[in-house]
């Protein structure tokens, strides 16, 4: 999970994956909001991730990130978070039975 200076500064979480991030200019992302829907679409995050708050990655928000865009590396995400993602990212996308 990285800060990144996009709308606002906001965390972002980096789905591009290693070591793909050293040779290009802008990684894949999934934006933090506060704002929380409760959908299938979204991961819950909180003080267990490092945030002061509690919040969601939104997979229906996914963006590009520029390099020059990250602020600072805000720490690594759980393994259940990750799984948690790729769900929420196989829905988003309509990758899974069930999600068209």
């Amino acid at each position: 999970m990285w800060l990144a200076n996009l709308d606002k500064e906001r965390p972002v979480i980096i789905l591009t994956r290693n070591p793909m991030g050293r040779y290009l200019n802008a990684l894949l992302a999934v934006p933090v909001t506060r704002t929380i829907r409760g959908g299938r679409n979204e991961v819950p995050l909180g003080s267990d991730d490092g945030l002061r708050y509690e919040c969601v990655a939104n997979l229906d928000q996914l963006t590009l990130v520029r390099l020059d865009e990250l602020e600072h590396r805000l720490g690594a995400i759980r393994r259940h978070t990750l799984d948690a993602l790729c769900d929420a990212l196989a829905f988003a996308v309509a990758c899974q039975a069930g999600a068209r």
